[in-house]
């Protein structure tokens, strides 16, 4: 099975993310990049995705851990691996449609770590 190919947005942990649509953000495009994404894992209860991500030429290695409740899937943790520092995720969401800069991007994954890591 091909790895599934999405936008993802890297953010900082004092960057404005969007919990609501219409709220006010300071993401940036040139921590946008394409990445792939790989299920590691899946049970009734959990699931383990990899994103892998090139950024301004270097790779970024994610790795989620979400748990189902019924129906929802929730984001439980996860960490980001760059240059073999590791970094743990503050905030990760899929977007349908979100706006960064002067575009909109449909079907996009954002990832927040609590550190400052991007420009």
């Amino acid at each position: 099975m091909d790895p599934a190919r999405h936008r993802i947005i890297f953010a900082n942990k004092d960057d404005d993310v969007p919990f609501i649509l219409g709220y006010s953000h300071s993401l940036k495009e040139k921590n946008l990049s394409i990445g792939k994404s790989i299920l590691l894992f899946e049970n009734d209860k959990y699931s383990i995705v990899k994103k892998v991500a090139i950024l301004n030429g270097t790779e970024i290695d994610a790795f989620l851990t979400y748990e189902y409740n019924g129906n929802i899937e929730k984001f439980v943790r996860g960490f980001v691996y760059i240059d073999d520092k590791e970094y743990s995720i503050k905030f990760s969401a899929m977007y349908a449609s979100l706006q960064i800069e002067d575009y909109c991007y449909d079907r996009i994954m954002l990832i927040q770590v609590d550190d400052a890591v991007f420009e």
